[in-house]
């Protein structure tokens, strides 16, 4: 018997789909004290320990797979001596302890929620575009203004960072408004959605990237890479009307940098769904900003995410079980 051994609810079908892979898997959900524990909270009371020694003894010891988010604690695999596989339901790994997953399979969810954080993209692709901005800002003060400027997306240039998944379901969203599409990566492995790219850069191709387009997509991964990818050297290499969107990570960007060019006008504006510290603090300049669109890490919302987590985690589980390799292998080391 397998004992998978899931942390984040997503719900009685995504426990059902996970049951009904094999007979010879045993699916649990772990209860909400031995959840808030995976989380590193700490159990104070002596009652709560107790129930939570409890909980790691019953659905933690046996687990042979853990399915749910990666920044675990390190005392973890005290608690799970037949633990060797780990199915991540995000797709960054950043903050996920190198030396906690030691010796295991790690996979992560990339691609899950591609299509809707593609969709965001375009959103505030064309927020920008058509002014939405400042329209709802002068709805709020019951202000008819009509000097507003309005552009068109098509034969504008989508630059993306990070031409994988999301980058890829980007790209096809974006030629099919007409939009001109430069796609960066480090991989050289083909991808399907490459056919949307009109160019396919490598990231020494990076300030044409930055110099040719209109928008500018930051998809890429956190790692010692590609912090502070985008520093105030790049932005000055950007147009002065270009917008740049991250769904990245924060850390892509110095933001201290960010501010000063928005500032400036070196650069027409930003939305940004992701920030060096989350959540970000009242006091940062970025809120104020009329040329920027700040949302609370919610560009992956979607009515989806479930189900496309569970396909992925079931095609994992089959795999696995029939020794065969698994998607979306990750190395921590080398961060993604």
């Amino acid at each position: 018997m397998t004992n998978v051994l899931v942390t984040v609810p997503l719900g009685e079908n995504f426990m059902a789909r996970l049951a009904a892979v094999d007979p010879r898997v045993r699916v649990s959900l772990a209860p909400p004290e031995l959840r808030r524990w995976l989380r590193g909270e700490r159990a104070e009371e002596p009652e709560l320990m107790a129930k939570v020694d409890h909980q790691a003894r019953e659905y933690l010891e046996p687990a042979e797979v853990l399915v749910g988010w990666l920044q675990l604690p390190r005392h973890v695999r005290a608690r799970a001596p037949r633990l060797r596989w780990v199915q991540s339901l995000s797709a960054g790994i950043e903050r996920a302890d190198p030396e906690l997953y030691r010796d295991l399979i790690v996979t992560n969810a990339s691609g899950v929620a591609a299509p809707a954080m593609a969709e965001y993209v375009i959103a505030v692709m064309l927020m920008f575009a058509k002014g939405f901005l400042r329209m709802l800002r002068n709805q709020l003060a019951h202000r008819w203004d009509r000097r507003l400027e309005a552009f068109e997306l098509g034969g504008k240039t989508c630059g993306i960072v990070g031409m994988g998944a999301i980058g890829g379901e980007v790209a096809q969203r974006a030629k099919a408004l007409a939009m001109r599409v430069l796609g960066l990566r480090r991989s050289t492995a083909p991808r399907p959605t490459d056919r949307y790219a009109d160019a396919l850069l490598t990231p020494a191709d990076l300030p044409r990237l930055l110099a040719e387009s209109d928008y500018v997509v930051l998809a890429a991964p956190l790692t010692p890479e590609t912090r502070h990818l985008i520093g105030a050297a790049e932005l000055h290499q950007m147009k002065r009307t270009a917008v740049l969107i991250n769904v990245g990570r924060g850390a892509l960007v110095d933001e201290e940098a960010l501010v000063a060019a928005l500032r400036e006008g070196i650069i027409r504006g930003a939305a940004l769904d992701v920030f060096e510290r989350e959540p970000l603090p009242p006091d940062s300049p970025l809120w104020d900003l009329e040329n920027v669109l700040v949302t609370p890490h919610f560009s992956a919302g979607g009515d989806r995410y479930a189900e496309r987590a569970a396909e992925l985690v079931c095609d994992n589980l089959r795999r696995y079980l029939a020794g065969e390799p698994l998607r979306n292998v990750v190395n921590l080391e080398r961060g993604y």
